[in-house]
This record gives structure tokens, C-alpha cells and sequence, in this order.
């Protein structure tokens, strides 16, 4: 939809739904167009601020180099989320990823996730969120819970899993994202300073804002030199690939424990270094 606008200029409201479902494209079969999830599209693009203008015309300001590709539009989207203001609606996205490393990070595991039905899930979610959603109801619930999951695949925060099982947290894509843009290829860094990058760029995970603002409302008061399951596992997947090597030297004062994996050699870091030329 965005590249569409961006290239054919400003449409009419009913242009663009038109164009984004035209209906059965088979022939002679009559198929009434089901124009909710168009709706639910140009919605979200508008909360965002990607998209503007009312019934008759419909335009964004968003340049073409964002819309390169699904990679860039991601990117984008990241950026506009990590700097909602927490009255934002959407907020919740990454509010919610927040309490599920924190949680996680409580549990010293991410098996609990698997173990939840659907709705103990979303109730469990909604209980460690703040506040109401724009209908009155609770932020997070279970159809809300599956847009939730598409939009953090989406965003490179998950991977989609099989049925029935829920979609796996997984932010290796987003970090590989995220270490490409901070231009840090070439370089070593001290463990503490690689996690507060991470952090400024991604507050939901540890030591960001958002994180910590988790485990304030879990009651939770994490240690710095102690990393979560979530973030422990992705961080092991970025060295296994080459895109990163965590180094510790000896006894040193400044390593950070990866979480329990009695199956990989990395156990804790104080220094990462990114190969010159790497790329996501």
C-alpha cells in the first residue's frame, strides 16, 4: 500500500481499498470483497503516521528509500514504534515484547510460553501491561495476541511456528538489523557497552527502558551482568552465524552470564567484536 502511494501519488479512499482487494480473481465466480482486513491495513498505517488525508484522498509522506524493501519498510516501522510515547496505542507492541523478556528473564526460561493456552497467555500479558485499549477493554487478549505475533515477525522479533504452536520470540533478526545501521563492523566493544546500544535501540530488551519499566511492575529487579533467556539465545544464534564473536577473557570482572544452555561453549562475554563486511 505505502509503495503504491509513494510511486501513483494520492488516491481516493475507495481507489486504494479497491486496489489493495479487488475481489475473486477467478472467472465467474462471484465473491463478495471482505473489506475489513483492508481496513484494518490502512488503520494501522495511519496510527503510525505513514499514511494521511480522509475518504477522498489518501497520501504519504513517507520518502521511496524507506520503502526499498520489506527489509527498509521494517526498519521504519521499528523506529516509529521504539518512539511512541507510552499513551500511543500502538505502544503495545513493543510494551507487550518488553514484558515477555522480562517475564522470561524472571522465569530463567521460555519454556512457561508453550505451556500456556491461548487465553491464560493473553491474560497473562494484559495483566503485566498498564492501562486501557482505545475500546475500553484490556490491551491484550487473545485475537489481539494474533496480530500481536504477525507484527513482531514482521518487525524480526519472532519466528512463526507451526500450528499450534505459539510463534517462537526470537530478536536475532532485528539485532543483525540493528548492528548493520549502528555501522559498528570492523570494531570490538566491551560487553556493557554492546548491551546499552542494544538497549537505546531496542528498549524492549535487557537494560532498556521498556524492559526495566517490565520488571518494575513484575516486582522483578534483574542483574545487569545476568542476560535473558530470550536475548541469551539470539545473541548465541548471531555468534554461531559469524555476524558477531562474544569473547571472554579469563576471570575478568566484566563478563555477562548468558543464560543456562548446557548445550553451547559460550557461557558469558566481556568483549564482541563484528567481522568487517558483515551484513544482515
Amino acid at each position: 500500500m505505502l509503495a503504491g502511494l509513494a510511486v501513483f501519488g494520492d488516491q481516493s479512499r475507495d481507489e486504494l481499498e479497491a486496489i489493495l482487494n479487488p475481489g475473486s480473481l477467478k472467472p465467474d465466480v462471484a465473491t463478495p470483497v471482505n473489506i475489513a482486513n483492508v481496513r484494518q491495513v490502512i488503520s494501522a498505517a495511519s496510527s503510525l503516521g505513514a499514511v494521511g488525508g480522509d475518504r477522498s484522498s489518501t497520501t504519504t509522506d513517507v520518502g521511496l528509500p524507506v520503502l526499498a524493501d520489506e527489509v527498509a519498510i521494517g526498519d521504519w516501522v521499528h523506529d516509529k514504534l521504539c518512539a511512541l510515547g507510552p499513551e500511543s496505542k500502538d505502544a503495545v507492541i513493543l510494551e507487550a515484547y518488553a514484558w515477555l523478556s522480562a517475564k522470561s528473564g524472571q522465569m530463567g526460561s521460555t519454556s512457561w510460553i508453550y505451556e500456556l493456552g491461548p487465553d491464560a497467555f493473553a491474560d497473562a500479558a494484559a495483566a503485566g501491561l498498564v492501562g486501557e485499549d482505545d475500546d475500553g477493554g484490556k490491551r491484550m487478549n487473545r485475537e489481539k495476541v494474533v496480530a500481536w505475533r504477525r507484527w513482531l515477525t514482521f518487525l524480526g522479533l519472532a519466528v512463526a511456528m507451526p500450528s499450534p504452536w505459539p510463534a517462537q520470540p526470537a530478536p536475532t533478526a532485528r539485532i543483525a538489523r540493528e548492528i548493520a545501521r549502528s555501522n559498528v563492523y570492523g570494531s570490538e566493544m566491551a560487553a556493557g557497552d554492546f548491551l546499552n546500544l542494544l538497549a537505546r535501540r531496542m528498549p524492549y530488551v535487557d537494560r532498556g527502558h521498556l524492559y526495566l519499566q517490565a520488571c518494575d511492575r513484575l516486582g522483578w529487579h534483574p542483574d545487569e551482568r545476568q542476560l535473558s533467556p530470550i536475548l541469551s539465545t539470539a545473541l548465541r544464534e548471531l555468534h554461531d552465524e559469524g555476524a558477531m564473536k562474544l569473547a571472554q577473557l579469563g576471570d575478568s570482572p566484566d563478563v555477562v552470564a548468558l543464560s543456562a544452555d548446557q548445550t553451547h561453549l559460550v557461557r558469558g562475554f566481556d568483549s564482541v567484536s563484528f567481522s568487517q563486511g558483515s551484513s544482515s
